[in-house]
């Protein structure tokens, strides 16, 4: 883009499998690799409203690891106090603390983190205590209802972060089909969290599937979860482009049409007459880069095009996004594929040349790779969607259909599927240590990756795929790590009286009055009596007003005391 700095511009492209098609042969099945790169860092970020869905169930009560150490719900409010410490600002937060209901006393409505917003959301998340079964629908449906009752005029980017450890007791089923009947996930994309190895894979991967996020889990350490969150936070923190469309238009001469578009799991449409196609992404991240494919029908050249030109132009692409109100560091990001990107291929007589007969690699892996995203899509369908506990070894089955994978494609010209044995490897021993259940899991967050080419955490920070890490989500992680926040409790460790509590409020309002008091006692001491001296009087003035000060001082410190003693105070493990 013109005038623009080629960190700040998000560049469209595209590119044929082949360059050139002999002219009187008709291709119905041409591939075409669209490509969308963000620009590696953005000075600032959109300000971002999001809604933190936490699962506050018995049993989060659970330890951790050890017996009397952290329990799940410790490290929770460890992992959550590191994304207010991160959200700045602009940002605003709201917590919804659910087990099977929304727990109202520990939830709250979006909370702006300047001013006072990041300290009453950190009280919050202290307070948070668990108890009750697992129902995610009420929950969610708060939250939407939290980012739809903004006003219009904010146009702000929402965003909901769910996080659980265990299964739905509410009967619902979380499938595609009943999730399809439901508009409380088309709005805003949900990013969910399986929080050790009792959760529901299927249930979180279906919602953040359906909603466009992405599935992560945790279950190998469970301290980890504050550097998934972390992941995750540093791809929301830098959005550079927001309902981002990519526009497709097949060539109005030669009878060009767009057959079909692999776009994972982001939205698509093509028009009826095939002439137009789209591509929709909800939110483009600083460092993220896109690869779809586009399948078109070329017919061969008529013999008066052939005579007049040996290129065809094939297809158009533009793109463009919407703009933010509040967003002023979005719309500074330019567009390279402003003035529409061209494809060409040539179209002589008869390809000679030995160089534009190979297909492009680059074109080529992408295609093999969407098919085997597609594979391990159907084999979820198949075999784990199902709810039926296997009967046979899962993890077999799947190196079976690898197996067979690489054999149709290993005389593919440029194909390398090498750095995929692993994947598929860790997979298949997934289920077979965890079966249908918690065995899935890998798999589920696997497939949520590579639909939306987005880092997930697979059951720990170490095991995220490396090209969709960012260098905001990397730095994220870095700080994650080294984040020290001492584990609170809503009382002093050892404490009998577990109900004790303390309400701030009343708190704050009794400290402010202290305070003005103590600033205005001079002017509340009565005037002299008649009967007593002036020297007299002012000794008594003296002693009076040291008095009270001390006992104004005496009890703002025990206000003060009653607040660190159910804030600050760690736990001590034993």
């Amino acid at each position: 883009a013109k005038g623009t700095a080629a960190d700040e511009t998000v560049r469209v492209s595209a590119t044929p499998v082949f360059p050139a098609i002999p002219w009187a042969q008709q291709r119905d099945d041409f591939e075409v690799l669209v490509r969308v790169e963000a620009p590696g860092a953005a000075k600032m970020h959109a300000p971002i409203d999001l809604v933190a869905v936490v699962d506050v169930s018995e049993s989060m009560n659970a330890a951790a690891a050890s017996p009397g150490g952290p329990s799940r719900l410790d490290l929770l409010k460890k992992a959550m106090k590191f994304v207010i410490s991160k959200l700045d600002s602009r940002d605003r937060l709201a917590i919804v603390a659910f087990n099977d209901h929304v727990v109202q006393e520990y939830s709250t409505d979006l909370l702006r983190i300047s001013s006072d917003g990041g300290l009453r959301a950190r009280r919050k998340v202290n307070e948070l205590m668990a108890g009750g079964r697992t129902a995610f629908k009420p929950a969610l449906e708060r939250a939407v209802q939290i980012l739809d009752e903004r006003p219009i005029e904010e146009d702000r980017l929402g965003f909901v972060l769910l996080l659980s450890d265990g299964i739905e007791d509410s009967g619902i089923k979380w499938c595609k089909e009943g999730i399809g009947r439901t508009s409380l996930f088309s709005k805003y994309p949900v990013h969910t969290f399986g929080f050790s190895a009792s959760h529901d894979p299927k249930a979180l991967h279906q919602i953040a599937q359906a909603s466009r996020g992405t599935y992560s889990f945790v279950n190998e350490n469970l301290e980890s979860i504050t550097s998934a969150f972390a992941v995750c936070l540093g791809g929301l923190k830098t959005v550079v482009a927001a309902d981002m469309h990519i526009k497709l238009t097949a060539a109005e001469q030669g009878g060009v049409e767009i057959k079909s578009i692999e776009s994972g799991g982001y939205r698509k449409q093509i028009s009826s007459d095939r002439r137009r196609g789209e591509i929709i992404l909800d939110a483009l991240y600083a460092g993220e880069v896109k690869n779809f494919i586009v399948r078109l029908r070329v017919p061969a050249a008529c013999v008066v095009d052939h005579q007049h030109q040996q290129q065809q132009h094939l297809l158009t692409l533009a793109a463009d996004h919407r703009s933010h109100r509040h967003a002023t560091d979005i719309d500074a990001i330019s567009f390279d594929a402003g003035n529409a990107v061209v494809v060409h291929i040539q179209r002589p007589q008869v390809v000679t040349d030995a160089a534009r007969q190979a297909p492009s690699p680059t074109v080529v892996n992408h295609i093999v790779l969407f098919e085997l995203v597609e594979l391990v899509a159907k084999f979820v369908r198949d075999e784990l969607d199902d709810g039926v506990v296997a009967t046979v070894d899962l993890g077999s089955r799947l190196e079976s259909k690898w197996a067979e994978f690489k054999e149709r494609h290993k005389f593919w010209s440029g194909v390398d599927l090498g750095s995929l044995d692993s994947d598929i490897g860790a997979m298949a021993s997934s289920l077979r240590l965890g079966g249908s259940g918690a065995g899935a899991a890998y798999t589920y967050s696997w497939l949520s990756s590579y639909r939306m080419q987005r880092a997930t955490t697979m059951g720990s920070p170490h095991k995220v795929v490396p090209e969709f890490i960012t260098p905001m989500m990397r730095l994220m992680l870095k700080e994650a790590m080294e984040f020290q926040e001492p584990i609170d409790k809503p009382c002093r460790a050892g404490r009998q009286d577990d109900t004790f509590n303390v309400d701030f409020e009343i708190i704050d309002r009794r400290l402010e009055l202290w305070y003005k008091l103590k600033r205005e006692m001079p002017t509340l001491i009565q005037q002299p009596l008649e009967s007593l001296e002036d020297s007299e009087w002012n000794h008594l003035t003296a002693i009076t007003q040291e008095a009270s000060v001390e006992a104004i001082n005496r009890a703002m410190h025990y206000d003060m005391y009653l607040v660190c003693d159910w804030v600050l105070i760690p736990v001590v493990v034993t």
